[in-house]
């Protein structure tokens, strides 16, 4: 680098010191002495050493007049300039600005190329410098075509490296960078969890799920919904509380709306939700200077269980959903409409404004969620059965037992027994007034107890459970479901039945 102020002042000491004179002349000084006058050589100024170019500048430019550039498109002569500039380093104090839009070599001038190799000689040792955006663009293309990197791995971590870096500067490179990434682990065929680490877990994987329906569990159909919806059970109070309940009622109605997509619908739910899958078109490195030097023949990416990239001979396409899978709204009132149904339905209170759906769909939700909760509460009632197969068994084992205790010789000795006296009739309890449905008055007291809040204590020898299982029995016909729930150890009346049960009792 020049300091071109002190080459003035030596410039101005020379002309002080020499006098002009024709060359090869002597001249006497004052003193006496001798001075003579050689030919020397003219020393440049300081705009000729600022316009000083190597002559690896030269021939690089070179290459754009050459036969093997003839019909070559611009990003073949970029990537062969700068393979030919790969390893050069030059030191220059450029102070101007470059701005083009796809920046090259070849469209910068001698000080803008000077500029722009003494930047990037910097960044490789680390020294990251703000300067002008089309440097910073021109040396991101350098590493997307191999240029200056050993293998497609150090080119992907020197990349992210400078993004990190430069993004500080210029934020406006996340624009490219992410998507320019991406391209590059495809193009280069670098392992797919790198994409995750770029842009994200991909969301075709939930998709997939749900496409699937009944052929994945009812946690892995839940957790896809929840991934792919705008609304967000885990905030729902409702799901926090009874989250089983939820699953289960939201993966029912989606399957239910998908399989009447399936039978009346052209497309199918999940088409409808988040488009078709489709090949299509791509540009590889789009908006960058990249050529294509590989050319593929015949070549295959997968991205995502539904996407995939593939390249014949040189023309890349895309397979995927059209346009960007997101969240979607609609998906999102579904589960929004489950959640205040079942609020409603199960009396859990905090309700939210109802959700409105088309009437086929809202027909759909009432009509799942109605039976689900029927069968949740046949569940919960109590059940008592008996396996008459185990009889025989343990007669035969009583018989063994007596055998065993009882000798023959025993039974000859004791005295027969006198005749049992006859038992005194016990008169049958009589129903209650109004006894319709067949209660006794034991069960009608019962009953009231219940409804009053108090507890009751049964006559000797009847168990609680047995009560309440005979008036589970008896009214049965009357309600179609259990009145008296006993699940929890103790009995409770089932709320939706007590007014009927108090006009029962009151007979």
């Amino acid at each position: 680098m020049f300091d071109v102020e002190s080459l003035i002042q030596r410039i101005l000491a020379d002309i002080r010191e020499r006098s002009v004179a024709p060359s090869g002349r002597d001249e006497r000084r004052e003193d006496g002495t001798e001075k003579v006058y050689r030919d020397e050589p003219i020393l440049k100024t300081a705009a000729q050493l600022n316009r000083f170019l190597p002559e690896q500048y030269r021939a690089m430019r070179k290459l754009a007049s050459s036969p093997e550039a003839y019909r070559r498109p611009e990003e073949w002569l970029f990537w062969k300039q700068g393979k030919f500039m790969e390893d050069f380093e030059d030191d220059y104090d450029y102070r101007g600005e470059y701005i083009r839009y796809f920046p090259t070599y070849q469209s910068m001038n001698d000080m803008q190329l000077r500029g722009y190799f003494s930047w990037r000689t910097k960044v490789r040792r680390g020294v990251v410098e703000e300067t002008s955006l089309s440097f910073a663009f021109v040396y991101i293309y350098e590493l997307i075509n191999q240029i200056g990197v050993d293998s497609p791995e150090e080119g992907l971590d020197t990349l992210r490296r400078f993004w990190n870096s430069y993004r500080e500067y210029e934020p406006h490179l996340d624009r490219y960078m992410k998507r320019w990434l991406a391209d590059y682990v495809v193009y280069y065929g670098l392992d797919r969890a790198l994409l995750e680490e770029i842009a994200g877990p991909s969301p075709e994987d939930a998709l997939m799920v749900l496409r699937e329906g009944e052929g994945r569990s009812r946690e892995e159909l839940f957790r896809a919904l929840a991934e792919l919806s705008s609304y967000a059970p885990e905030k729902s109070r409702f799901y926090r509380e009874n989250p089983e309940d939820f699953r289960e009622a939201a993966c029912r109605v989606f399957l239910r709306v998908s399989e009447y997509y399936a039978k009346n619908r052209k497309a199918g739910y999940c088409e409808k939700l988040f488009g078709r899958v489709a090949s299509v078109p791509y540009l590889m490195f789009q908006s960058a200077v990249f050529y294509d030097n590989r050319k593929y023949a015949d070549y295959e990416y997968r991205t995502g269980s539904l996407s995939r990239f593939a390249c014949k001979n040189g023309q890349w396409t895309r397979t995927g959903i059209l346009g960007r899978l997101e969240k979607s709204r609609e998906l999102g009132s579904l589960l929004r409409a489950v959640d205040c149904a079942l609020r409603e339905k199960s009396g859990f209170g905090h309700p939210l404004k109802p959700e409105a759906l088309p009437k086929y769909m809202q027909s759909i939700l009432d009509r799942e969620l109605d039976a689900y909760l029927e069968e949740k509460r046949r569940s919960a009632a109590p059940r008592i059965e008996l396996d008459f197969s185990r009889l025989q068994g343990i007669r035969r084992a009583a018989d063994q037992t007596r055998d065993r205790l009882l000798t023959e010789e025993e039974l000859r000795e004791e005295p027969p027994l006198p005749p049992a006296p006859a038992p005194e009739p016990v008169p049958a309890e009589e129903p209650a007034p109004g006894g319709d449905a067949g209660l006794t008055g034991e069960e009608r007291r019962f009953l009231q107890c219940l409804l009053d809040g108090r507890d009751y204590a049964p006559e000797k020898g009847v168990l609680l459970s047995v009560l309440a299982d005979s008036v589970n029995e008896k009214l049965f016909d009357r309600f179609g479901d259990t009145v008296i729930d006993f699940s929890g150890g103790e009995p409770a009346l089932i709320e939706d039945y007590i007014e009927e049960l108090k006009g029962i009792v009151s007979r």
